[in-house]
């Protein structure tokens, strides 16, 4: 009996093979870890894979369902031109498939659609064709600012939270150190005791800032590659299956960012991102929480890229032992860094 995902995996051959399918013309396919996306001429349509993993349930079609509707409902937030919203897929009689434009209805599976935006708009192709407009980054604050604003605050445990963070620190060194991440100069015992130093130096701060509103709802996954500047800058593919994820201090998700183009070689960038959300949200946190926020994040991208590897040779690439290791290394460098600013106080 054909698994879920080979009877995906056929779907998804039919209706590219079937230039009428989505009404579009000739599709291709770029396949994720949890999706395939299927391009059309103007279209992005995005089959999420029936797989059933921690804090993502897609076994079932009405699951795929709910996920699709939430990811439009929750991206609409920052790219409401783009998600176009849920398109039910039913098998004919002939075993070809057919859109339906009912999502509240059972199918045999359901599409996100959206407008296929143009790759050359993209805050990644941007930087790694050295394209990027920096009046574009102070467009895009500003819009991420006002979302955050919107946003209304969260009413965490301030001490719970602050924990959460330090455990999670163990945690990921942990993880490394079982898959043999080459360590930098620190070593990953030494990178974790620095970090959770600088998390205690920090405890009061960080809980000062749950007890004030600060924590809020954002975007989650906030990539280069999902920035676009589309006129009016727009933000895509948010953190759509865990709402606890998509819980932070806004400071934080703006330096997760600014560590990406960093990692990127776009160093001018991470500094006008950080420089222009501190004037944007009109506040000036010390520059122990930005590094602690970036090097935390640095750190979990670090264990991301060891879970990936398993996964490789489904996406084409070979290089996350590669990319954990630049990870250790920004949040090395983060920390460092830290170290003359402290003694020129």
């Amino acid at each position: 009996m054909p698994t879920p995902l080979a009877s995906q995996r056929r779907m998804v051959r039919s209706l590219i093979a079937d230039p009428s399918a989505l009404d579009d013309g000739p599709a291709s396919c770029i396949e994720t870890h949890f999706s395939w996306i299927i391009l059309t001429r103007r279209y992005a349509f995005k089959l999420k894979k029936a797989l059933d993993e921690p804090l993502l349930h897609h076994d079932t079609p009405h699951e795929r369902r709910l996920a699709c509707q939430s990811e439009v409902h929750l991206n609409r937030r920052l790219a409401a031109d783009v998600y176009l919203g849920v398109i039910a897929l039913c098998r004919g009689t002939d075993g070809t498939f057919h859109r339906r434009q009912d999502d509240t209805a059972e199918a045999d599976d359901y599409l996100v659609q959206m407008m296929r935006l143009d790759e050359r708009q993209n805050l990644q192709w941007q930087i790694r064709h050295g394209r990027l407009d920096p009046a574009d980054l102070d467009a895009l604050v500003d819009v991420l600012a006002a979302f955050y604003r919107r946003s209304p605050p969260e009413w965490l445990s301030p001490g719970e939270h602050w924990q959460r963070m330090q455990r999670q620190i163990s945690d990921e060194i942990e993880e490394l150190a079982g898959h043999g991440v080459s360590p930098g100069s620190l070593g990953l015992d030494n990178l974790g005791s620095a970090l959770q130093r600088l998390g205690r130096e920090l405890k009061q701060l960080i809980e000062e800032r749950v007890r004030t509103g600060h924590i809020r709802e954002v975007h989650g996954d906030l990539r280069p590659e999902h920035v676009y500047f589309a006129g009016q800058p727009v933000v895509i593919d948010c953190l759509e299956f865990s709402r606890a994820l998509r819980l932070q201090d806004p400071l934080e998700e703006i330096a997760f960012l600014a560590m990406e183009c960093e990692r990127m070689g776009a160093i001018r960038a991470a500094r006008r991102l950080q420089n222009r959300f501190v004037e944007a949200a009109g506040e000036c946190p010390p520059a122990g929480l930005w590094h602690f926020y970036v090097a935390r994040r640095a750190l979990l991208w670090a264990v991301l890229a060891i879970r990936h590897r398993d996964h490789s040779d489904a996406l084409g690439g070979n290089d996350w032992d590669d990319r954990a290791i630049r990870y250790v290394g920004l949040a090395e460098g983060h920390l460092n860094r830290l170290a003359p600013e402290r003694n020129d106080r």
